[in-house]
């Protein structure tokens, strides 16, 4: 575990990984650009990290099994590997195995193998997810920042991010060797051709953005 300044307090949070169904959850959490802690979980666990900080989670079913889908305070986030989202104050994230979802009437989502969960849910953040499509031959250099945190990857193929509302991520496009760069196309928008691309996560933006990378080969 990184040591952290003694001259100010910081305000943690609580994460409850719980998992239903056969497998493991493995997570890294990082705290203004150094690793602050990292761990698994089989059952049920709650982690305490500072708000902010972004945790990667990866799934890993047993032999013979399947990993479905991730549930964050009670709602489905999709099935990406690895799933990162930053700390709030309190919440819940819940890996799914071999189809544990069950979708409530009111659109929310439970599960039919429940696990016990350690921590209340009374998250204080709002979150929007950023979907990253590339199409054609390059690589797509992302960085997200929250307050006092912040994160950076790659992705070739495609990828997904859950950023808190007051959130910035910026992308660089990078074309593979032969190639060019053509912009982006934002929720199936114009064609955008600033690069590096920023967006800024607010209360007015949509739940879910999808920014597509638009690479060419020069005839």
């Amino acid at each position: 575990m990184a040591l952290l300044p003694t001259s100010f307090a910081l305000p943690f949070g609580n994460v409850t990984v719980a998992v239903a169904g056969p497998g493991t959850v493995y997570w890294k959490g990082v705290f203004n650009g150094v690793l602050y802690n990292s761990g698994s979980v089989n059952n049920s666990s709650s982690i305490t990290l500072p708000q902010g900080t972004m945790v990667t989670f990866t799934p890993e079913p047993l032999t013979g099994h399947h990993f479905t889908n991730w549930v964050v305070n009670g709602y489905g986030q999709g099935s990406e590997i690895p799933f990162v989202s930053f700390t709030g104050a309190s919440g819940v994230v819940i890996a799914n195995f071999d189809g544990t979802l069950v979708e409530n009437p009111d659109g929310t989502y439970a599960n039919a193998n429940p696990v016990p969960i350690l921590a209340a849910v009374t998250t204080t953040l709002r979150y929007s997810s950023v979907r990253i499509n590339v199409r054609g031959s390059g690589t797509v250099f992302w960085s997200a920042s929250y307050e006092s945190s912040s994160e950076s990857g790659s992705t070739s193929v495609g990828y997904s991010i859950l950023v808190p509302y007051g959130g910035t991520v910026t992308f660089t496009a990078t074309p593979s060797k032969g190639n060019g760069f053509g912009g982006w196309n934002v929720n199936s928008a114009s064609v955008v051709s600033i690069n590096p691309y920023t967006i800024n996560n607010t209360y007015t933006n949509p739940a879910t953005t999808t920014l597509t990378a638009i690479f060419f080969t020069p005839e």
